[in-house]
């Protein structure tokens, strides 16, 4: 049984998930609402959770869609992708938000001070590739965790990513 229903397609009819939560950034509807709340991010923003700043989240995310691009690679998580895959596929690729303070791979946290602005703007064009590109620019490289997925579900993964530190963020 798949993960999704398809009952429409973006605006490069491309076949887009449906249910109450299963948004993907292929959704141009959802790509532009994610644009939209990362412009009301500033420099100033605090975190509500977590040890990241907000340079250093958007950071975290250019470098996320680096690896679901395949411009990086990440090295399969043994043990979340053996001993805990069920309950890392639950939270992934399940209807609700990811959880606060979550691990991650160390490959996507930056390293360096980041400028705000420029990150932001690597961010935003990243998403904007989800809908104008479609699910073709999605590398064919394994998930770290969960292993072979979906374009459908990289993008969908990537939503809640997205979302998950936007709210972090108070956005």
């Amino acid at each position: 049984m798949s993960l999704f229903r398809y009952t429409k397609t973006n605006s490069h009819g491309f076949l887009i998930p449906q249910s109450s939560y299963m948004k993907t950034l292929f959704d141009r509807s959802t790509n532009d609402e994610i644009i939209e709340r990362l412009h009301t991010l500033t420099p100033q923003a605090t975190n509500r959770w977590g040890k990241m700043n907000v340079s250093q989240m958007l950071g975290h995310l250019d470098l996320s869609f680096q690896a679901n691009f395949g411009i990086i690679k990440l090295n399969r998580d043994l043990l979340l992708s053996t001993i805990f895959k069920p309950v890392a596929k639950r939270i992934l690729l399940g209807g609700k938000p990811f959880p606060k303070n979550m691990p991650t791979d160390k490959k996507l946290l930056p390293k360096q001070p980041l400028d705000f602005f420029d990150e932001q703007k690597k961010v935003l064009a990243m998403i904007a590739k989800y809908a104008t590109e479609g699910p073709g620019i999605i590398c064919s490289n394994p998930h770290n965790i969960l292993g072979k997925i979906s374009p459908e579900q990289s993008a969908f993964i990537s939503y809640k990513h997205v979302d998950h530190h936007l709210r972090q963020f108070g956005a």
